[in-house]
């Protein structure tokens, strides 16, 4: 099962992908990050194929400062600060969730998302 939530990060709405697992939980989660063409269908159906692994994944919106945007764009004005705000806010999202274990939380990518969930780690590890 998916869904779309919202987080608000800095005034602005995020949407974040939410590939959930059958079961009441609670679940290991994931933070996935995308590729540089953004939230697309690979994204999403990478995220459901997690869930169907049994994580609770969740996949970050790091365009959604730039709505309307094409990804091809808006990645020109991705920074670094608001990535880590965005994963930050994603994290702290996933704790309100009552089918999420948190204390066993990973962070991973493909492609751009690599370096992004690498920079997301270090930064609040």
């Amino acid at each position: 099962m998916s869904r779309w939530d919202t987080v608000n990060v800095g005034g602005s709405d995020m949407p974040v992908y939410v590939g959930e697992p059958e079961g009441a939980g609670p679940h290991p989660t994931i933070v996935l990050t995308f590729h540089r063409g953004g939230m697309d269908s690979f994204t999403t159906e990478s995220a459901d194929r997690l869930a169907a692994s049994g994580f609770l994944t969740l996949a970050p919106d790091f365009y959604h400062r730039k709505k309307g945007m094409d990804s091809e764009e808006a990645v020109n004005f991705r920074m670094d600060d608001d990535v880590i705000a965005d994963i930050s806010a994603t994290v702290d999202h996933i704790g309100s969730l009552a089918n999420a274990d948190t204390s066993r939380m990973a962070i991973m990518g493909h492609c751009m998302g690599g370096r992004t969930a690498y920079l997301g780690a270090c930064a609040l590890a």
